[in-house]
């Protein structure tokens, strides 16, 4: 197991994963009084967004159905709890885009190669987000 995504998992029989990308920012308030710098508040976290890459090949590695599972865990519009696959709980993330790209067709039309990226936008769960700062903290022991 790769990743796992409320219940579906990102794994070589699903959906294999080729590499991951976050970016997290924090909102600052700020403040330009004049004749002096710029003043900043911290006013909370801003945007937590995790995209996944991966390819599904025709009999070696997934299955496209994997990805029509996907779009209908989003199209439900709830977030779901994101785990690695070394079990450090990320917290609680919506799936925003999912794109796919299929390549080298066999003569009936059918890909031997599937392409894919998911952008999972993390979403406020107080009990997930406790989780995640707990695994998060017993990673570093």
């Amino acid at each position: 197991m790769q990743a796992c995504l409320g219940l579906f998992v990102f794994s070589l029989t699903t959906a294999p994963l080729s590499d991951r990308q976050r970016s997290t920012n924090w909102r600052h308030a700020r403040s330009e009084p004049i004749g002096q710098r710029a003043t900043s508040e911290y006013i909370g976290p801003g945007e937590d967004r995790i995209t996944l890459n991966g390819q599904i090949t025709h009999d070696i590695a997934g299955t496209v159905v994997s990805l029509d599972v996907l779009r209908a865990m989003a199209d439900t519009g709830e977030a779901y709890v994101f785990v690695l696959g070394t079990g450090q709980v990320l917290g609680a993330f919506t799936i925003e885009d999912l794109q796919e790209s299929s390549t080298r067709l066999f003569p009936d039309g059918t890909p031997r190669a599937v392409e894919f990226s998911i952008t999972l936008v993390r979403t406020t769960d107080d009990l997930v987000d406790k989780l995640a700062l707990y695994t998060s903290a017993l990673a570093l022991l």
